[in-house]
């Protein structure tokens, strides 16, 4: 799965993550279709992959570029 991943240009971030799901992917596409068209035609195909969720971000509420220093969090 990794290896196919990484041969994918439309994949822009990979993260093996615990929980639920074993990895989670951001990707790249023109529209919804594209999505569609990405899931069936590549990731549907990768072996050893049983199943796929996807989630839509419907609007960004914050994107922070830096990270802070200090660990003090109030």
């Amino acid at each position: 799965f990794v290896a196919a991943v990484g041969q994918l240009s439309q994949i822009v971030e990979c993260h093996l993550i615990a929980g639920d799901r074993d990895f989670l992917l951001r990707i790249v596409a023109p529209d919804l279709q594209g999505v569609r068209r990405f899931q069936a035609e590549h990731l549907a195909r990768i072996p050893g992959g049983r199943s796929i969720k996807t989630d839509i971000p419907m609007q960004r509420v914050k994107l922070a570029l830096e990270v802070p220093l200090s660990a003090d969090v109030r």
